[in-house]
């Protein structure tokens, strides 16, 4: 969710109780847009992990590819 919503990327520099409303307002807005008539323009398919119903692996979406490389990147510097 932290590629979609930004601020979930950075510390949050407010109280627990604010935190909470804060990161469950964002599930809930996730959840609403990957149900909804929009979904396939929030989240095309292949954006994110699935899996393979017939050999049980996890396939790996495209934005995930990007952030991973980006942090084996970081790694190595």
């Amino acid at each position: 969710m932290s590629i979609v919503f930004e601020l979930l990327r950075k510390p949050m520099l407010l109280g627990p109780e604010k935190a909470e409303e804060i990161i469950l307002a964002c599930a809930y807005l996730h959840n609403f847009l990957r149900k909804g008539q929009s979904s396939t323009i929030y989240c095309p398919p292949g954006t994110i992990d699935s899996d393979s119903t017939t050999a049980g692996e996890l396939i790996p979406g495209e934005r995930l590819e990007g952030l991973q490389e980006n942090l084996v990147n970081l790694e190595n510097r």
